[in-house]
């Protein structure tokens, strides 16, 4: 029973981690690709 719940806990854990960095990924994607907010500084030529 503890295996399982742990287990559980691990998969919750992996997918609320592997979701932030998909949506960290294609918001700042999404954002320099839009031109509308830029952390870093970028070239335009």
């Amino acid at each position: 029973m503890t295996d399982d719940k742990r287990l559980n806990l691990l998969e919750k854990m992996a997918i609320l981690v592997f979701a932030a960095l998909l949506a960290y990924i294609v918001l700042t994607f999404g954002l320099s690709l839009f031109g509308l907010d830029h952390p870093w500084p970028c070239p335009k030529r």
